[in-house]
């Protein structure tokens, strides 16, 4: 007789089925539990209609240790360096908002800190250094950018100064976000522009030292696939993919000083064949433009004259700093 509550036999899986399956499952838990996080959707801090003291009201709520009245002068201005090396992403020309019509120039700093918070765009050297500038200055900072190098090449940058108090002395420092760096000298202490300027006039770059943030790590954008896996594998730049939307892939990257030399590819080449050193340090006694301070006007004096001394003891003209070069041809460019 059948009972009323049987159950039809079902045989089991063959043992390989079953050994396969669970080694998938496996397979997948470690997958998921070794995979890195992505980073969730940016969130908005800033918006284009805010004010300037609600601009920086907005940046000591995210930056906290700069509400902290401990922090001496020093102190902040390397914290907004760092900051700003983690905040502002570095593009490519698809997705670099001066491209796509952003003006960092003379548009105002909540909107371009939202752009670049909610990561519509980036930005090279140039829009980071006068973004760094409008900062510096909201926060109470006396600064100025220096865009500098062969002009008309990809042999320049474009960086940061702000003005220090250290030891009693008013002292012009470098405060690049790009690669996060400054210099100093032998003994730690900053080294002010004009001594190295100073330097660079009796050609003595040996006491000169590049002090890097170690570890940091910056945002990168792009459209172009594969762009920055290439540029990974070419230059060691330890990059990571933590977001993805829209077409674009975002990235952190090591991106410091010495890459100043090994990305931007055409440096060396330039260096060597104009002045026969490829130390990137020269290119500070090639200016090409400023925005900021009234003290430039002097400080541009004092380059010239610094450049005049260091060309005389080199034994160069003037003319060879813009001789044509001619370059190979490029497989792909810096970010």
């Amino acid at each position: 007789m059948r009972r009323a509550d049987s159950v039809a036999f079902e045989p089991p899986l063959p043992a390989w089925i079953t050994r396969w399956v669970v080694a998938a499952l496996l397979v997948i838990v470690a997958l998921t539990a070794t995979a890195q996080p992505w980073l969730p959707p940016p969130v908005a801090h800033f918006s284009a209609d805010m004010t300037p003291e609600q601009v920086k009201e907005t940046i000591s709520k995210i930056v906290p240790d700069l509400a902290d009245a401990q922090k001496t002068e020093i102190e902040r201005a390397e914290i907004v360096r760092d900051w700003l090396h983690e905040f502002l992403p570095i593009a490519d020309g698809s997705c670099d908002l001066w491209h796509l019509g952003a003006d960092h120039n003379n548009d105002g700093l909540g909107k371009l800190l939202f752009m670049c918070e909610m990561r519509l765009g980036g930005y090279y050297c140039g829009g980071q250094a006068e973004i760094a500038r409008k900062v510096y200055e909201l926060l109470g900072f006396e600064t100025f950018t220096f865009n500098f190098g062969f002009d008309g090449t990809r042999a320049t940058h474009v960086t940061t100064f702000v003005k220090l108090e250290i030891k009693g002395e008013s002292i012009w420092t470098l405060q690049d976000a790009y690669f996060n760096f400054t210099l100093r000298d032998q003994a730690g202490n900053y080294l002010g522009f004009r001594q190295l300027l100073a330097y660079l006039a009796t050609n003595n770059l040996s006491p000169v030292v590049i002090d890097e943030k170690v570890g940091a790590r910056t945002p990168v954008l792009h459209t172009e696939p594969d762009r920055v896996p290439r540029l990974n594998r070419r230059y060691g730049l330890e990059s990571e993919c933590v977001r993805e939307w829209d077409g674009f892939e975002e990235f952190t990257i090591k991106w410091d000083f010495a890459l100043f030399q090994t990305t931007y590819f055409d440096l060396s080449q330039e260096l060597n064949a104009r002045i026969g050193n490829d130390n990137p340090l020269y290119l500070f006694v090639l200016p090409i433009g400023y925005k900021g301070q009234d003290e430039i006007q002097e400080l541009e004096k004092e380059i010239h004259a610094a450049q005049k001394s260091l060309l005389r003891i080199l034994g160069i003209v003037p003319a060879q700093l813009s001789i044509p070069i001619n370059h190979p041809p490029k497989v792909f460019g810096p970010i």
